[in-house]
């Protein structure tokens, strides 16, 4: 937290003074004095930095709203407008509502020369109210600098230990405890020599005198702070009730507003409720952790902890506003991916009169805040940690009596909040606690521990352990908690007092509240008691731990400690016959989409198998080779194929070992669902992938084995089929999931998908059928010499041929909904290429004295999704009511039969003309058919130039019930290099990678139905391999002249990270894009003229226009100047369709070759684009990342890190590109968990070119 972020007295009354001091003395004073001039300025760097903080605002939601939004910038520009006013953003908020008018008062006082006390006291109570905007800037990492990741690791196996005899001279008594209670005045008096008051605060010398009387000192509270405020039970429940008023009644209408995309894991977006005409806003959650922060939040609330109030919703109704469903999913896509939001999602449908689609969830957790509540900023535990207040490094065993396992620094928050007098008071409030009521995180104490590193189980029988106890002598008491992303430094300091006083806070819980906590979470009724059992042993324990049920029963402000006996949890069997409980211990999961704790991820019994899965041994036997692959339990591979050759032949340049015959796989793999969410309630901890393929290849042994000896190789070879079938559910654990019904083998009999689809899927479950038949065959010839250093060789090669391939997919929704996603693709290759004096050697050379290639892909998709609904669903035990067999099952199986051999029956208008009847609840979701022509080419010569490039045109048509979009998109990408590419031997992959490499793409994507307002956008990657601090800085700096905003030449576009580092960094990103707006390309042909066009660029240039480039700038105006003339002159009709086509395609051809000519990035930069179109016509976006050699690990982009910082953007981008409506393909750097829809749709809506590699990674999967 900042230095002093209090709310009504601080830990220690010397730093407050002297802080407090230094502060006034900064910002009011001048030679002690207050000085009129001196607050004056300090008011107006206060402005400036609003303003500052206002565009940063804007910035932010300008981004977040223009990756989702098709209403281009407008609709973006105006959210982003409404969120950095007033009133839209918190932290500006409390600049304009608290800060900047107490500045402003002081300074007038001090210039109407008012008394000193009286500015004294008024820059006293500024301070304290600005402090958290003192707070620097966390620098969050997986492994903070803040963070002792060593002492956090020796947590996993060693406890806390605290001892009562603590004789280390170092350890202090917390410097913040108050002496309130009557009887406590009595006895510190008389133990002190002196009479004290109520309310006297202890200091060092009192509390060694106080030890030596035997006074128990956790038998005194700290005084009032940020983090902590005496219990109070009136004070909770009149909060209560204020903040009641915030949230959504059962007769308001909640509308969806927008998706929230700074958080992580759980899906979470902002609602509204319209309110005396105003919209009344707040965070509605989704996901595994409703529940266990609900009950943490008011457990922690009874205990005197500052928290952010929620409640939880069994069920919540929320119309989409102007949105369809289709387009307020796609918003949470973007952030979440669709598997996690339909496991949610209860009903959907559209209101009968005003046609407004609606959604109903299941277990929602919605937070709302008073507007009396501002949010400023998160914690600085670097500035002041607490160390000496009892109440922060006391709540260690707090932590660990909840199980808390997500505790990370950026999950602390300030808040300013106005108190009855309307003054603002400072708190500290822990955020996002639901990672809890677990297993002991990160821990390894226990056996049964072993199989479920490292976090936490999904049953309160397994929260109950004994995590907590005392030596025979009661002398030392220990505790398991450990948190990788926690200082542990703020709790080493905590004395035995300081944790006996949390045990006494946990031990003054009382069954009642317990269990109101656990109906507040809303726990299924038939769990609560076992949860309000097991909670209460956990208190129980730390009250036994620390002998408090010996006659030391009290606490200030809560009264008796609790050790009340709960009643085991019976034997409990739903009157429908289902078990629930039994022993003791929850065995049912058969509740509503109710997820009653907590993510549980990969544990150390996977990572094992993990290890060894794929692990291959291969044998000769005879004249054959046999090869297999195995890991325990989860996975084998069986190659057979006949080997007609020897197996090393030393003066070849290359051994093909491809044979005749068969490659078969069985597997079942079990892994962690970190999407972890009950669909029908059930538990769904892990993923069983059961898999079954074959192929059958063919090749040549024979000829290539009776060459290879003479000298040359020669080999052909060809798959001529493949199959796969695939069956992905879900079990509770992982013995479970190894002892589950093997399903997928009974796919094999032809036809049988669909029974099997009806028969065994439930929500979530996926069956998968994939088929592939043709063949492209490749033939190689080369000849070469070479010894263990290297080879020289030649060699002709030539592939070939076609395949077709169907993919059917079935899976089941929440609602119990049956999706057909029916793929049937094709794809014709062509290629050839020759390498004349080839010289290879690890890590010196890879070059060619003459090299030439071709390649060229053609491929054809058709996707369906279809969707048949059920025709009954039941809302209270969430079955969709379809029997898994009889005449009801066998009808459902012949519509999807139907359904996969005519997908096009989807469409009413074709299901109405035909003569084929089926059910009213075939939909069609959406239908894509496109077709992608791609061609590669590959030079090199003389060893010298080196030559890469790549085209793709699309034809892509998305067609659904609702819309249709024709859309049209070409890219071309290359990459060029003189000299031997610099590479480097990488000792991992034994083998050479490239040191550094610059790779540039242009795209243009265009929607038929409104051509003139098409995208072009230039993607340029730069990589360098290894960087020091010099380096980087000079990496920076030539990236600034490139994308330097002409009208802001101050502002470097990429700045150095904000801190600075002696060790290189590793694997350097440089990723930039200019989008440039159609619109303002196609007014510049119509209204200039090349000559006038030249003379607007020859005045940024700094040198004249070569005449190389002013031939190509005019050459793509002219054509551009074509198109838009044909364009002009089309006339609507059908007759007149396939013209149009020809003109839109030539048209965004020509618009790419024009933004092509004017953009070079090496030489002249952006400033050609910005002279044409300004600002308002371009955006230019970018970002540098890297891996720091510290660490060896890609920061993850959620989280703010030297490692990463991305450019001050600048322009807008008032087109989006069109097919960026349905797949995110406009992010020029990799993204956390890009939206991952029901088809992979970046294969055939365009790829990008990476730096580094010279290959084509899909977006999305970066």
């Amino acid at each position: 937290m900042g230095l002093l972020n209090t709310n009504r007295t601080d830990s220690d009354p010397t730093l407050v003074e002297s802080v407090t001091s230094q502060l006034i003395d900064d910002k009011f004073c001048k030679n002690g004095e207050f000085h009129a001039a001196t607050a004056k300025k300090f008011v107006e760097e206060l402005r400036e930095r609003r303003d500052t903080l206002q565009q940063q605002v804007h910035d932010t939601r300008y981004s977040e709203r223009i990756l989702r939004d098709v209403n281009t910038h407008r609709s973006a520009s105006k959210n982003a407008h409404k969120k950095s006013t007033f009133g839209g953003s918190p932290v500006l908020l409390g600049l304009d509502k608290v800060i900047i008018p107490l500045a402003d008062q002081i300074a007038q006082m001090i210039a109407d020369g008012a008394d000193k006390e009286t500015i004294q006291s008024v820059a006293e109570e500024f301070v304290r109210v600005y402090s958290p905007y003192e707070t620097p800037n966390l620098v969050v990492t997986a492994w903070n600098n803040n963070n002792q990741v060593w002492a956090a690791a020796l947590k996993i196996i060693t406890p806390w230990t605290t001892r009562k005899d603590d004789t280390k001279k170092d350890t202090l008594e917390s410097v913040n405890l108050d002496v309130e209670e009557p009887d406590h005045v009595q006895e510190v008096s008389k133990i002190l020599g002196r009479d004290i008051a109520s309310g006297y605060r202890l200091t060092k010398e009192d509390t060694e005198a106080l030890k030596e009387g035997d006074f128990d000192l956790s038998r005194l509270n700290p005084g009032s702070t940020a983090f902590w405020s005496r219990p109070n039970s009136e004070g909770l429940a009149m909060a209560d009730e204020k903040v009641s008023a915030e949230y959504p009644r059962s007769d308001e209408k909640v509308t969806y507003l927008s998706p929230r995309y700074r958080s992580k894991f759980s899906t979470k977006m902002t609602g509204y409720v319209m309110r005396n005409g105003e919209k009344h806003r707040f965070k509605i959650k989704l996901g595994a952790e409703v529940h266990s922060e609900i009950i943490v939040i008011r457990l922690r609330q009874y205990m005197g902890f500052h928290q952010d109030q929620m409640r939880h919703y069994p069920q919540l109704k929320m119309y989409l506003g102007d949105k369809s469903y289709a387009q307020w999913e796609r918003d949470l896509q973007l952030k979440y991916g669709t598997e996690q939001l339909r496991r949610h999602i209860l009903q959907r449908g559209q209101d009968e009169e005003t046609g407004e689609a609606w959604v109903v969830f299941r277990d929602v957790a919605i937070e709302a805040r008073p507007k009396t509540q501002i949010r400023v900023s998160a914690v600085d535990y670097g500035a002041y940690d607490g160390s000496r207040s009892r109440e922060v490094r006391a709540s260690a065993l707090i932590y660990a009596f909840t199980a808390q396992g997500d505790h990370s620094t950026k999950n602390s928050r300030e808040v300013l909040v106005q108190d009855e007098d309307g003054e603002y008071q400072v708190e500290h409030r822990v955020h996002d606690v639901g990672l809890a009521l677990g297993r002991a995180p990160v821990v390894l104490q226990d056996s049964r521990d072993v199989l479920n590193f490292p976090l936490s189980k999904n049953k309160p029988e397994e929260y109950d352990r004994n995590y907590v106890w005392a030596d025979k002598e009661g002398n030392k008491v220990s505790f398991i908690w450990n948190d990788f992303w926690h200082h542990l430094r703020d709790h080493s300091g905590a004395t035995f007092s300081d944790f006996k006083w949390s045990a006494r806070l946990i031990g003054s819980l009382t069954t009642d509240e317990i269990r109101e906590a656990v109906v507040s979470g809303g726990i299924p009724t038939d769990l609560v008691e076992s949860y309000v059992y097991h909670i209460s042993n956990m208190r129980n324990r730390a009250v036994r731990a620390f002998a408090l049920e010996q006659g030391e029963g009290s606490v200030p402000g809560r009264g008796p400690i609790q050790l009340t006996v709960p009643e085991p949890p019976t034997d409990l069997v739903r009157s429908d016959g289902y078990e629930v409980i039994k022993k003791g211990k929850i065995v049912g999961n058969y509740y509503p989409g109710s997820t009653v704790l907590p993510l549980l991820q990969e544990t150390w019994f996977t990572r094992i198998n993990g290890l060894f899965q794929g692990q291959s041994i291969g044998r000769d036997i005879g004249a054959h080779y046999v090869e297999a692959s195995f890991a325990p339990l989860v996975r084998l591979d069986t190659h057979v194929g006949r080997t007609l050759w020897e197996r090393e032949v030393p003066w070849t340049m290359t051994t093909f070992s491809v044979g005749i015959g068969l490659n078969a796989t069985v597997a079942r793999i079990v892994k962690p669902n970190r999407l972890y969410v009950g669909a029908e309630g059930r538990s769904r901890a892990y993923v069983v992938h059961d898999t079954l393929s074959f192929s059958v290849g063919v090749g040549f042994p024979a000829v290539s084995s009776a060459l290879a000896k003479l000298g040359p190789e020669f080999s052909v070879t060809a798959e001529l089929y493949r199959r796969r079938f695939q069956h992905v559910h879900f079990a509770e654990s992982v013995s479970a999931g190894y002892r589950s019904p093997v399903q997928v083998h009974k796919i094999t009999r032809l036809g049988n998908i669909e029974s099997l689809a009806v028969a065994v899927l439930t929500p979530g479950d996926v069956l998968r059928e994939f088929q592939a038949i043709g063949a492209t065959s490749a033939v190689h010839l080369g000849f070469g010499l070479g010894n263990y250093i290297g080879s020289v060789g030649s060699s002709l090669s030539f592939e070939g041929g076609q395949t077709n391939w169907q993919t059917v997919t079935y899976t089941k929704d929440q609602l119990g909904s049956l999706h057909l996603l029916l793929e049937n693709d094709s794809e014709r290759t062509f290629g050839a290429g020759t390498e004349q004096f080839n010289v290879t050697a690890n890590s010196v050379v890879n070059a060619a004295a003459f090299a030439l290639g071709a390649h060229s892909n053609r491929i054809n998709y058709k996707v369906w999704n279809i969707e048949v609904a059920p025709k009954e669903y039941d809302l209270e035990q969430a079955t969709d009511g379809i029997k898994r067999s009889g005449s009801q099952a066998e009808e459902l199986v012949a519509t999807l039969k139907t359904l996969r051999r005519h997908p096009e029956l989807a469409l009413p208008e074709v299901r109405a003309a035909s003569k084929v009847e089926l059910p009213d609840n075939v939909k069609l979701r959406f239908r894509i058919q496109a077709n992608k022509l791609e061609k590669r080419s590959n030079a090199q010569l003389l060893y010298l130039f080196n030559h890469d490039r790549k085209k793709e045109k699309t034809r892509v048509t998305v067609e659904s019930d609702e819309y249709q979009y024709d859309f049209f998109s070409k890219s071309r990408s290359k990459r060029g290099y003189a000299g031997i590419e610099k590479t480097v031997l990488d000792l991992k992959t034994k083998n050479s990678v490239v040191r550094e490499g610059t790779s540039k793409r242009l795209t243009v994507e265009m929607d038929r139905q409104n051509p003139r307002s098409l995208v072009v956008w230039v993607d340029v990657f730069d990589y360098k391999r290894t960087l020091d601090r010099r380096g980087l800085l000079k990496l920076l700096d030539s990236l600034n002249k490139r994308y330097q905003n002409p009208d802001d030449e101050g502002a470097d576009f990429f700045v150095e990270p904000p801190m600075p580092t002696e060790e290189p960094y590793k694997r350097i990103y440089a990723n930039s894009r200019i989008y440039v707006n159609g619109d303002k390309l196609i007014k510049l042909v119509e209204e200039k003229t090349p000559k006038e066009l030249f003379a607007e660029i020859q005045s940024v240039a700094k040198d004249p226009i070569g005449f190389h480039n002013k031939r190509k700038i005019k050459q793509g105006f002219k054509q551009l100047t074509k198109a838009v003339e044909e364009l002009n002159k089309l006339t609507p009709g059908e007759d007149a369709e396939k013209q149009t086509i020809k003109v839109q395609d030539r048209l965004a051809v020509a618009a790419l070759r024009l933004v092509n000519a004017l953009y070079q990035s090496k030489t002249w930069g952006v400033s050609y684009l910005h002279k044409l179109f300004g600002s308002n016509g371009m955006l230019v976006v970018g970002e540098v990342f890297g891996v720091h050699e510290r660490t060896n690990m890609l920061q993850d982009p959620d989280w703010v890190s030297r490692l990463r910082y991305a450019g001050k953007s600048w322009g807008k981008l008032t087109n989006v590109p069109p097919i960026s409506r349905f797949v995110r393909v406009d992010q020029p750097t990799p993204a956390n968990e890009h939206a991952m829809l029901d088809i992979p749709m970046e294969r055939f809506l365009g790829t990008i070119v990476t730096g580094y590699s010279g290959g084509m990674v899909g977006l999305g999967s970066r």
